[in-house]
């Protein structure tokens, strides 16, 4: 045992190989890789004689794949086509040819070195390309591991705070909301108040009217009553009073006269036919006190105004105004009278007059205007003055022409 450590080997000098340096051992191994001349080569440089100390130039076959061959010590098939001749000769096998192999070789070897080299460089490289990406994959992958994260605690903050707000939200819409509900319900309280107070004025305005219409209605019966009283004690018995009304057109001739008669009910109109014949009896018709000057299509209307036989209309008004019987006291109607054609009436309380030419039973009688008489002698004069003013139309109001038609005397005629 004491003899095989290495000391005791390097102390040997005569025993083989041990004894040879380490760098020989190296240069024999590196030698080992060099080829051999192949038996063949040396068969053929035997039977040739002496070697040669330059080969001949060597015949190349046209496919260069033989040609590798043929160097490579592999014998090459036979040209096709030409002599059957060995391709390499016996000087291929020279020393020459050896070390041109054993360079080639080499330059072969330092080449695959070198591939290697630069392939375990380019391994390295895409070995360390590969970790670093490796490396970067994972730092992404924990950064992106810690903003989920981080985000999905930021997510749960926020649902909280979003939770919270909305909470207080709903909680200040639900006070708002009971806020106004108690607005709500005070101006109900106080619009219900008002409305009861309402309620309670309308009932008082509703006694107060029953109580006013019953005295109104009273009132009427006893004005009725004391005109129907002064009727008989003034102008007779009656009930019915006839007058005669002369009028005079303005294209008529000084002398010429129209007459016409009115009959006046004092049964069912009793105010009105004494005011009427008041003003008869007060002379205001009298000398164009009186005249019609214009046309509906439904009515012939009069006035008291100035015309062709009365040029003063303030006198006129004056005596009218002074007379204390210019207008009726109230509205008086009834549908026992009704507005008929050739029927005569007050518009409103007077003084105004009118004759009907039309069936205006529904809208005189509308706005109650008081008719009290009507038309029994003398129905062409009415049509005469409404064909005064030419083609009427519905809703039309025109002049006579060529001028008014004045009443010129007005005559009680019966006081039975």
């Amino acid at each position: 045992m004491a003899n095989s450590t290495p000391e005791n080997k390097r102390r040997r000098g005569d025993d083989g190989d041990d004894q040879k340096p380490r760098s020989k051992q190296k240069t024999k191994h590196a030698n080992t890789s060099r080829t051999t001349t192949p038996p063949t080569a040396r068969m053929t440089s035997v039977t040739a004689g002496a070697t040669t100390s330059s080969p001949p130039p060597v015949r190349h076959h046209p496919n260069p794949k033989v040609t590798a061959s043929a160097t490579k010590g592999i014998p090459p098939p036979p040209m096709v086509g030409g002599d059957d001749v060995d391709l390499v000769p016996p000087e291929m096998t020279s020393p020459t040819l050896q070390q041109s192999k054993a360079s080639s070789n080499s330059l072969k070897s330092g080449q695959r070195k070198e591939q290697n080299k630069r392939s375990k460089t380019q391994n390295g490289k895409i070995f360390e390309e590969e970790e670093n990406k490796e490396e970067d994959e994972i730092v992404l992958e924990a950064g992106t591991n810690t903003a989920g994260a981080q985000f999905s605690w930021l997510y749960a903050i926020l649902l909280l705070l979003v939770a919270g707000s909305a909470g207080l939200v709903h909680q200040r819409i639900v006070q708002e909301l009971h806020t106004q509900c108690k607005g709500h319900k005070r101006n109900y309280e106080y619009a219900q108040k008002q409305l009861n107070w309402v309620v309670e004025e309308r009932n008082l305005v509703k006694n107060d009217l029953e109580s006013v219409s019953a005295d109104y209605f009273d009132l009427i019966h006893e004005i009725q009553a004391t005109s129907r009283q002064q009727l008989i004690s003034r102008f007779g018995t009656g009930p019915y009073y006839e007058v005669e009304l002369e009028l005079h057109f303005a294209e008529d001739e000084p002398e010429q006269f129209n007459y016409m008669t009115v009959e006046l009910d004092g049964e069912n109109m009793p105010h009105t036919v004494l005011t009427f014949l008041t003003q008869i009896d007060h002379g205001l018709y009298n000398t164009g006190g009186f005249a019609f000057h214009h046309n509906g299509d439904h009515i012939v209307f009069g006035s008291p105004i100035a015309n062709h036989l009365n040029f003063d209309e303030e006198d006129t008004w004056e005596r009218w105004q002074f007379s204390g019987v210019s207008q009726l006291t109230y509205q008086e109607y009834t549908e026992r009278v009704p507005h008929l054609p050739y029927t005569i009436g007050f518009s409103q309380r007077g003084p105004n007059l009118y004759f009907n030419v039309l069936d205006n039973t529904l809208a005189h009688g509308e706005i109650r205007d008081p008719c009290f008489g009507k038309v029994t002698r003398g129905w062409e004069l009415v049509d005469r003055m409404h064909m005064a003013s030419g083609e009427l139309g519905t809703g039309d109001w025109k002049p006579l022409e060529p001028g008014y038609v004045a009443i010129r005397s007005a005559f009680i005629l019966s006081r039975e």
